[in-house]
Protein backbone atom coordinates (compact mmCIF):
# COMPACT_ATOMS: atom_id res chain seq x y z
CA UNK A 1 0.00 0.00 0.00
CA UNK A 2 1.21 3.48 -0.29
CA UNK A 3 -0.29 6.78 0.65
CA UNK A 4 -0.30 10.21 -0.74
CA UNK A 5 0.15 13.73 0.32
CA UNK A 6 -2.19 14.83 2.55
CA UNK A 7 -3.32 11.21 3.87
CA UNK A 8 -3.74 10.64 7.24
CA UNK A 9 -2.38 7.53 8.76
CA UNK A 10 -1.70 6.10 13.00
CA UNK A 11 2.01 5.31 13.96
CA UNK A 12 1.57 2.78 16.95
CA UNK A 13 4.32 2.09 18.59
CA UNK A 14 4.00 -1.64 19.58
CA UNK A 15 4.79 -4.00 22.54
CA UNK A 16 3.98 -7.79 22.30
CA UNK A 17 0.81 -7.00 20.21
CA UNK A 18 -0.52 -3.98 22.24
CA UNK A 19 0.02 -0.46 21.68
CA UNK A 20 1.61 1.98 24.15
CA UNK A 21 1.89 5.11 21.74
CA UNK A 22 -0.60 6.07 19.03
CA UNK A 23 -0.37 9.49 16.81
CA UNK A 24 -2.09 10.40 13.44
CA UNK A 25 0.09 12.03 11.29
CA UNK A 26 -0.10 13.49 8.20
CA UNK A 27 1.68 12.00 5.07
CA UNK A 28 4.76 14.30 3.62
CA UNK A 29 6.34 11.91 0.94
CA UNK A 30 6.00 7.94 0.49
CA UNK A 31 8.71 6.88 -1.05
CA UNK A 32 10.23 3.12 -2.21
CA UNK A 33 13.27 4.33 0.59
CA UNK A 34 11.96 6.73 2.58
CA UNK A 35 8.33 7.41 4.35
CA UNK A 36 7.90 10.92 6.05
CA UNK A 37 5.33 11.97 8.29
CA UNK A 38 4.17 14.87 10.46
CA UNK A 39 2.32 15.73 13.45
CA UNK A 40 1.57 19.43 14.47
CA UNK A 41 1.31 21.33 17.42
CA UNK A 42 -1.84 20.27 18.98
CA UNK A 43 -2.61 16.95 17.08
CA UNK A 44 -3.90 14.33 18.74
CA UNK A 45 -1.99 11.24 20.70
CA UNK A 46 -2.70 8.43 22.71
CA UNK A 47 0.06 7.98 25.48
CA UNK A 48 0.50 6.12 28.87
CA UNK A 49 0.25 8.32 32.33
CA UNK A 50 3.44 7.41 32.88
CA UNK A 51 6.70 7.43 30.59
CA UNK A 52 10.55 6.87 31.58
CA UNK A 53 11.68 3.83 33.92
CA UNK A 54 7.79 2.96 34.99
CA UNK A 55 6.61 2.98 31.44
CA UNK A 56 9.29 0.21 31.07
CA UNK A 57 8.46 -1.96 34.06
CA UNK A 58 4.72 -1.65 32.81
CA UNK A 59 5.87 -2.72 29.93
CA UNK A 60 7.53 -5.96 31.33
CA UNK A 61 4.44 -6.24 33.32
CA UNK A 62 1.71 -5.53 30.80
CA UNK A 63 -0.28 -3.21 32.44
CA UNK A 64 0.22 0.13 31.13
CA UNK A 65 -2.64 2.17 30.09
CA UNK A 66 -3.31 4.34 27.77
CA UNK A 67 -4.82 7.97 27.17
CA UNK A 68 -5.52 10.90 25.10
CA UNK A 69 -3.61 14.44 25.04
CA UNK A 70 -2.23 16.19 22.68
CA UNK A 71 1.04 17.19 21.27
CA UNK A 72 3.04 20.38 22.19
CA UNK A 73 5.49 20.50 19.54
CA UNK A 74 5.46 19.89 15.81
CA UNK A 75 7.58 16.79 14.55
CA UNK A 76 8.50 15.32 11.61
CA UNK A 77 9.01 12.10 11.49
CA UNK A 78 11.66 10.21 8.69
CA UNK A 79 11.18 6.42 8.20
CA UNK A 80 13.86 5.01 6.15
CA UNK A 81 12.40 1.96 4.55
CA UNK A 82 13.85 -1.03 6.74
CA UNK A 83 16.04 0.57 8.79
CA UNK A 84 16.28 0.33 12.74
CA UNK A 85 15.75 3.61 13.67
CA UNK A 86 13.60 6.66 12.80
CA UNK A 87 14.60 10.61 12.65
CA UNK A 88 12.90 13.12 13.92
CA UNK A 89 13.10 16.79 13.94
CA UNK A 90 11.14 19.32 16.64
CA UNK A 91 9.91 22.42 16.51
CA UNK A 92 8.50 24.70 18.74
CA UNK A 93 4.74 26.11 18.41
CA UNK A 94 6.41 28.77 16.76
CA UNK A 95 8.58 27.30 14.22
CA UNK A 96 11.97 27.15 16.23
CA UNK A 97 14.24 24.58 15.25
CA UNK A 98 14.68 22.46 18.76
CA UNK A 99 16.50 19.49 17.91
CA UNK A 100 16.58 16.46 15.83
CA UNK A 101 16.33 13.19 16.99
CA UNK A 102 17.26 9.38 16.31
CA UNK A 103 14.72 6.93 17.65
CA UNK A 104 16.05 3.44 17.86
CA UNK A 105 12.90 1.56 17.11
CA UNK A 106 12.40 -1.46 14.91
CA UNK A 107 11.56 -1.29 10.99
CA UNK A 108 8.51 -0.31 10.43
CA UNK A 109 5.58 -2.48 9.60
CA UNK A 110 2.04 -1.28 7.40
CA UNK A 111 -1.35 -1.14 8.23
CA UNK A 112 -3.93 -0.49 5.97
CA UNK A 113 -4.29 2.94 8.24
CA UNK A 114 -0.32 2.95 9.30
CA UNK A 115 2.81 2.15 10.51
CA UNK A 116 3.45 0.10 13.56
CA UNK A 117 6.73 -0.36 15.33
CA UNK A 118 8.82 -1.16 18.18
CA UNK A 119 10.70 1.22 20.42
CA UNK A 120 14.51 0.16 21.03
CA UNK A 121 14.63 2.78 24.47
CA UNK A 122 18.21 3.95 23.04
CA UNK A 123 17.84 7.80 21.04
CA UNK A 124 20.25 9.95 20.09
CA UNK A 125 19.46 13.47 20.36
CA UNK A 126 21.52 15.81 18.02
CA UNK A 127 21.54 20.08 18.23
CA UNK A 128 19.55 22.06 15.71
CA UNK A 129 22.38 22.95 13.82
CA UNK A 130 23.77 19.49 13.59
CA UNK A 131 27.14 20.23 15.57
CA UNK A 132 26.90 18.52 19.00
CA UNK A 133 24.93 14.62 19.36
CA UNK A 134 24.76 12.65 22.36
CA UNK A 135 23.46 9.29 23.41
CA UNK A 136 20.26 9.52 25.65
CA UNK A 137 18.45 6.86 28.00
CA UNK A 138 21.25 4.36 27.85
CA UNK A 139 19.62 3.90 31.47
CA UNK A 140 16.41 2.74 29.74
CA UNK A 141 18.25 0.44 27.42
CA UNK A 142 19.94 -1.29 30.77
CA UNK A 143 16.78 -1.12 32.89
CA UNK A 144 14.97 -3.16 29.44
CA UNK A 145 17.89 -5.46 29.49
CA UNK A 146 17.55 -6.16 33.39
CA UNK A 147 13.79 -6.71 33.32
CA UNK A 148 14.22 -8.86 29.77
CA UNK A 149 12.56 -6.32 27.28
CA UNK A 150 16.03 -6.66 25.14
CA UNK A 151 18.73 -8.95 25.17
CA UNK A 152 22.01 -8.33 25.50
CA UNK A 153 22.94 -9.07 21.78
CA UNK A 154 19.98 -7.28 20.56
CA UNK A 155 21.41 -4.12 22.29
CA UNK A 156 25.16 -4.23 20.85
CA UNK A 157 22.89 -4.51 17.39
CA UNK A 158 21.09 -1.02 18.30
CA UNK A 159 23.81 0.45 19.54
CA UNK A 160 25.46 -0.50 16.47
CA UNK A 161 22.80 1.16 14.32
CA UNK A 162 22.66 4.33 16.11
CA UNK A 163 26.46 4.46 15.63
CA UNK A 164 26.01 4.04 11.76
CA UNK A 165 23.41 6.74 11.48
CA UNK A 166 25.72 9.31 13.68
CA UNK A 167 28.66 8.48 11.40
CA UNK A 168 26.26 9.51 8.44
CA UNK A 169 25.03 12.44 10.79
CA UNK A 170 28.99 13.53 11.18
CA UNK A 171 29.47 12.75 7.24
CA UNK A 172 26.40 15.20 6.25
CA UNK A 173 24.67 12.14 4.31
CA UNK A 174 21.26 12.11 3.72
CA UNK A 175 18.75 12.73 5.30
CA UNK A 176 20.82 15.28 7.16
CA UNK A 177 21.63 16.93 4.25
CA UNK A 178 18.72 17.37 2.30
CA UNK A 179 17.57 20.36 4.02
CA UNK A 180 14.27 19.66 6.18
CA UNK A 181 15.03 22.11 8.78
CA UNK A 182 13.38 24.11 6.29
CA UNK A 183 10.66 21.96 5.93
CA UNK A 184 6.79 23.39 6.45
CA UNK A 185 3.52 21.61 5.87
CA UNK A 186 0.75 22.40 3.40
CA UNK A 187 -1.53 25.65 5.24
CA UNK A 188 -4.40 23.62 4.26
CA UNK A 189 -3.84 20.74 6.06
CA UNK A 190 -6.24 20.15 8.85
CA UNK A 191 -5.01 19.18 12.14
CA UNK A 192 -5.09 15.41 12.84
CA UNK A 193 -7.28 14.35 15.79
CA UNK A 194 -7.55 11.06 17.57
CA UNK A 195 -11.01 9.41 16.50
CA UNK A 196 -13.83 9.50 19.04
CA UNK A 197 -13.87 5.75 19.34
CA UNK A 198 -9.71 6.01 19.48
CA UNK A 199 -9.97 2.39 21.45
CA UNK A 200 -10.19 0.88 18.02
CA UNK A 201 -6.47 1.55 17.43
CA UNK A 202 -5.63 -0.14 19.92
Amino acid sequence: MTWSTGDVVFRRGVWRGRPWYVGPKIVVQDRDDLLVTYAPHGAGVLLPAELGRKLIEDLAAETWELRPTTRYNHTLFLNPSGAAHSIFLFWSKDWELISWYINMEAPYSRRPDGFDTCDYQLDVVVSADLSEWHWKDEDHMEFAIDLGLISKTNAEEIRAEGERVIEDLEKRRPPFCDGWETWRPDPAWPLPRLPKDWQSLT
